[in-house]
């Protein structure tokens, strides 16, 4: 029963995975350029750090829903 929850869950999760780091990707891009040298409030360096992490951090993590994980969400 968990298999079948993972497979549906990571078909769904996926997709949406690979739309929101290619978005976040192209569009850290424009607003590193944007505010190249500005000041920022991240560590008192400049805003770049912030959105380098943040475009890091939208494609890390698990791409694929396990079983035990959806045991560990929905199981009992």
């Amino acid at each position: 029963m968990f298999f079948l929850g993972s497979v549906l869950f990571s078909i769904i999760h996926v997709p949406y995975k690979l739309v929101t780091c290619a978005a976040t990707q192209a569009s850290s891009a424009v607003f590193y350029t944007g505010t190249y040298g500005v000041r920022g409030h991240y560590d008192g360096d400049t805003n770049g750090k912030d959105i380098g992490e943040t475009a890091r951090r939208s494609c890390t993590g698990e791409w694929i829903i396990t079983p035990e994980q959806v045991k560990k969400d929905y199981g009992s």
